[in-house]
């Protein structure tokens, strides 16, 4: 399904909430994101589809993810920051677990925010202690934004099949109706700055 007319949203946090891609990443120019594996995980996320961008580190999931919110907020016309929001893993369920010693109406205003945001993503799936506590929380945020019809993206430097295992079967089977396992499986970015610099 394609989004013609956004729905007006402004992102505000209570408490200590901080969200927002690394400046590494907003200050990073990329080359060319005009790789096919960019460009169709864009569809999917464009189309409100949860895709989870797979892969060693350093394969630039991260940029990816950040392409693909710079370019939501432009055909948005929004202001990214009321466009996207941006987590670690370990901190947004370190956030959960602080809004439950909040006030209601301020936790359902955190959650909202989770839910309704036009594009979440949740980097570094893999570091989660995968709780009880930090399973039901993934899979809570990712089924409501589903039924929101909300894109999320979810990076993890896991091959495909630990990611299977690791996210669990609510979570893949969501993300295979809707988008896609992107497998990054090209060398490290890192790797070739080094060389460079070396």
């Amino acid at each position: 399904m394609l989004i013609t007319k956004p729905r007006p949203f402004s992102l505000e946090w209570r408490g200590s909430v901080r969200s927002r891609f690394p400046d590494r990443h907003t200050k990073a120019h990329a080359d060319d994101l005009s790789w096919p594996k960019f460009e169709a995980a864009w569809l999917l996320v464009d189309r409100g589809g949860t895709v989870a961008l797979l892969g060693d580190r350093g394969t630039g999931k991260t940029q990816m993810a950040y392409a693909m919110g710079m370019r939501m907020a432009a055909n948005r016309g929004t202001r990214p920051g009321d466009t996207f929001a941006y987590f670690r893993a370990d901190d947004l369920f370190g956030y959960c677990r602080e809004w439950i010693g909040i006030d209601a109406d301020s936790r359902r205003h955190n959650e909202r925010n989770l839910y309704d945001v036009p594009l979440l993503v949740i980097d570094e799936v893999q570091d989660r202690l995968a709780t009880e506590f930090e399973d039901v929380s993934l899979t809570r945020i990712v089924d409501k934004r589903y039924g929101n019809q909300l894109p999320t993206v979810l990076i993890a430097n896991l091959q495909p099949k630990d990611f299977e295992r690791h996210a669990g079967l609510s979570i893949t089977s969501r993300l295979m109706e809707t988008g896609a396992m992107v497998h990054c499986n090209w060398g490290s970015f890192r790797a070739v700055s080094a060389k460079e610099h070396a």
